[in-house]
């Protein structure tokens, strides 16, 4: 009887396992501006609920995120970077939060009109 549950649990975790297959996202992120924001980014994302893996890629301003879909989606993980002060997918940062950031963080104001 014990071989036929363990056989049971081991077949269900592995269908389990592939039912939550991560979904990909890529979002652009052109305010991106040092090291101190990559943190800043990859910390954010990291603690959201259903995310697997995140990269932030400085030099490109994109991060790439591996999450679990219906857990959260691109567009909760873009709104979790516009709150902490970063444009994303085209969506203007949070005002109070863009002010807050550092100032290695901002973009020179030329480059940046709508803050």
């Amino acid at each position: 009887m014990r071989r036929i549950l363990w056989g049971f649990l081991v077949a269900t975790t592995a269908w389990a396992c592939e039912a939550t297959e991560a979904k990909q996202a890529t979002i652009d992120t052109p305010t991106l501006q040092c090291a101190h924001c990559q943190t800043t980014v990859q910390r954010v994302v990291e603690n959201l609920d259903g995310v697997r893996a995140v990269s932030v890629d400085l030099k490109a301003k994109q991060v790439r995120v591996s999450y679990n879909d219906g857990a959260t989606g691109p567009e909760a993980l873009a709104a979790a970077i516009v709150a902490a002060g970063y444009d994303a997918n085209g969506v203007a940062a949070d005002s109070t939060a863009y002010a807050a950031l550092p100032e290695c963080c901002r973009v020179p104001t030329d480059a940046h009109a709508h803050h």
